[in-house]
């Protein structure tokens, strides 16, 4: 917690998201990235979990100050920190109608290829969890993010963290305490 406190009272966070902007809208994906952004996004989301101080220095934070990039799918949305992530997370490909629970899918496969699929799909998954930890607890957020969805629901959301869940769950590659975290994230969306 300590640590959560100094982060939050030093920084505004712009470098970290700008990290992962620079990366999400670079045409080329600098595959060089991955991990960092990876990496990134694994900070934002223990921050934002632990934090509630951090989570709302997130939710507020303005396109503006960490993205020069003006994507189709954000100019339309109130320029967020959040509507970034929800972009990010693919979750966008869903409101637009497009089947993308296999893409959201992280396999084993896809770890062990050598193709980019494995790593778009792992910071894409990153994404959804780190909105879910940013809309939970915010009824207002979580209904503007919910009426971009099919069905007007946070369901398309809570299954891709499930899906992470489930993939985790099936490897042995996560403990209780975070099995719990995850599964209390998915109940609080509902």
């Amino acid at each position: 917690r300590a640590c959560c406190e100094a982060l939050r009272s030093s920084t505004d966070f712009c470098g970290l998201a700008r990290m992962v902007a620079d990366y999400h809208y670079s045409r080329g994906q600098d595959r060089s990235l991955e991990d960092l952004v990876n990496l990134v996004l694994g900070i934002l989301i223990n921050l934002s979990e632990k934090d509630l101080g951090t989570r709302q220095k997130l939710r507020a934070l303005p396109m503006a100050s960490f993205c020069d990039h003006e994507d189709s799918q954000i100019r339309g949305l109130g320029k967020t920190f959040v509507d970034f992530v929800f972009v990010a997370a693919n979750l966008g490909d869903q409101a637009q109608g497009q089947d993308t629970e296999a893409q959201g899918e992280v396999t084993l496969e896809m770890l062990n290829s050598s193709g980019g699929g494995g790593q778009k799909s792992i910071c894409q998954t990153y994404c959804a969890i780190l909105l879910a930890f940013l809309v939970a607890g915010d009824k207002a957020l979580q209904k503007s993010t919910a009426r971009l969805l099919p069905g007007c629901t946070l369901k398309p959301l809570i299954a891709k963290v499930r899906n992470f869940l489930d993939f985790l769950t099936s490897m042995s590659a996560l403990t209780e305490k975070q099995k719990d975290v995850l599964t209390d994230l998915c109940a609080a969306l509902t």
